[in-house]
């Protein structure tokens, strides 16, 4: 996808950046040394004591985040604003102003027209999958590592970017990236801070999403053990891995040529949590994100914006927030739909071709409920009472747009089709009472993320208590 055009924001010589991976100093402070290049191998380098925990970032979670060091970092080697500013989510809401603040925006600073760049990234500022696989540690240094997470099919492009910034993490103020490091948020609300007691306090799709994040998290650390080169203070620092794997996660976007290849791009990437940066995520965004012929990343406009406007972007799950907590730890509340959690229909072909999925089978928050729930049920009910040969016509009727077939066979079973919707939501809802009753007697010390995962049972069921409010008065009219 090409950059809009004209391209007001220049990528100046001046500035040129080396990437961090060159052998010079490419930072202006003096308290900065050249970063050693990774080894090739597997070979551990030499041994050295590791220094006091001053010299390293401080990842616990009441730690402030260096913000302004990151910017002037990215600015000094050829990044460049246009109208886009930060600040903390405090400041904006008119509380203490600190850049400091685990919470951050990007805001517009003056009125944008659509199609205005507002944020240039340099492609060799980029920390790349590919760059790290194969010009940085090495395409044989990794060999026993990429074995073993082939064989648990976990993807290997965020392996090599979880390696790449444990090894940055553990060069201390020695490594070229430290000042981006240390901008990050230090708390993550993901699957992979909760507990096997947060788990058993969520609704089964969203643990099982949680979850899924946990044991990713739990195999990359436990393979990592496997690199020799890789300091092992650090990589034995559950604390410490946490951090990273999370930082990763959160932060990376693949590059959509089907290569594989994954990215985090500084001041442009994906920040996520409660503790948000750059460009929030938001399901109808101002914002886009382009390459240049060059790669490099140009983040513009996609509608008017007025000064003091926030500047997002969409990081996807748009229709299932509960995809969207687990993996970024924050709640959608603007979604404008959630999948209706119904979880016991085996899937079949032509049952996807008409709507089974995460993405079509939808509560909204008005109450209303997507065709395509009326159809699957349709579909699974003719299939129980009329047989094979009408199951067919009306899964050809949905495939042909026949509306008349359709609505045929759903006003003839239109009553039995809203009292298992409404069997569903009355089950689910008391489901989610006991998971309260389990969440209230959670210690919120012991088990820190309990309180959003309430928030993410709450606003499930305030949308199951709209659409419970809507069936009820169509199964009242039909009696």
């Amino acid at each position: 996808m090409k950059s809009p055009s004209p391209l007001i924001l220049l990528f100046s010589s001046a500035h040129a950046f080396r990437p961090p991976n060159h052998h010079d100093n490419i930072l202006p402070s003096t308290r900065r040394h050249p970063s050693p290049t990774p080894p090739r191998t597997s070979s551990p380098p030499p041994r050295r004591t590791r220094p006091l925990r001053s010299y390293y970032i401080d990842t616990s979670e009441s730690t402030p985040r260096e913000f302004s060091a990151m910017i002037s970092w990215c600015e000094s080697y050829g990044v460049q604003r246009n109208s886009l500013e930060f600040a903390s989510t405090s400041n904006l809401d008119g509380g203490h102003p600190g850049i400091q603040s685990q919470d951050m925006t990007a805001y517009a600073s003056q009125d944008l027209p659509a199609g205005t760049p507002v944020l240039f990234v340099p492609r060799s500022l980029f920390l790349s999958s590919h760059d790290i696989k194969h010009r940085e540690f090495g395409a044989d240094s990794l060999l026993d590592a990429e074995e073993y997470l082939t064989k648990l099919r976990e993807p290997l492009s965020l392996f090599y970017l979880y390696v790449k910034l444990l090894y940055e993490y553990s060069l201390g103020e020695q490594s070229p990236y430290f000042d981006y490091l240390n901008s990050l948020p230090r708390r993550y609300d993901t699957g992979t801070s909760m507990t096997p007691t947060c788990y058993d306090c969520l609704p089964p799709l969203a643990g099982t999403y949680a979850k899924k994040e946990r044991v990713r998290y739990i195999n990359y650390r436990t393979v990592a053990q496997t690199v020799g080169w890789l300091d092992g203070a650090v990589k034995e620092d559950r604390d410490v891995s946490k951090w990273v794997f999370n930082v990763v996660s959160t932060r990376n976007w693949e590059v959509q040529d089907g290569s594989g290849e994954r990215l985090i791009v500084p001041m442009a990437d994906m920040p996520k949590p409660i503790n948000i940066t750059q460009f929030n995520h938001h399901y109808d965004p101002e914002i886009a994100i382009s390459y240049d012929e060059e790669g490099n990343c140009i983040a513009y406009t996609i509608k008017d914006v007025s000064a003091g406007s926030p500047l997002r972007i969409s990081y996807g799950f748009d229709t299932n927030p509960s995809a969207l907590f687990a993996k970024y730890g924050f709640i959608d509340t603007s979604a404008p739909a959630t999948f209706w959690k119904y979880m016991d229909i085996i899937p079949s072909t032509e049952l996807c071709s008409i709507g089974l999925s995460y993405s079509r089978m939808l509560f909204y928050p008005s109450g209303d409920i997507s065709p395509e729930i009326f159809d699957v049920l349709q579909y699974l009910i003719l299939g129980e009472k009329r047989g094979r040969q009408e199951q067919k016509v009306f899964y050809d009727a949905c495939l042909n747009g026949d509306q008349e077939t359709k609505m045929a066979y759903l006003n003839q079973y239109y009553y039995e089709i809203y009292g298992r919707i409404k069997k569903h939501v009355d089950n689910f809802l008391g489901d989610l009472q006991e998971l309260e009753g389990k969440a209230i007697r959670v210690d919120k010390e012991t088990h820190p993320r309990i309180g959003m995962i309430r928030e993410h049972n709450d606003f499930v069921r305030g949308i199951f208590l709209r659409v419970k409010e809507n069936v009820d008065a169509v199964m009242a009219q039909v009696a």
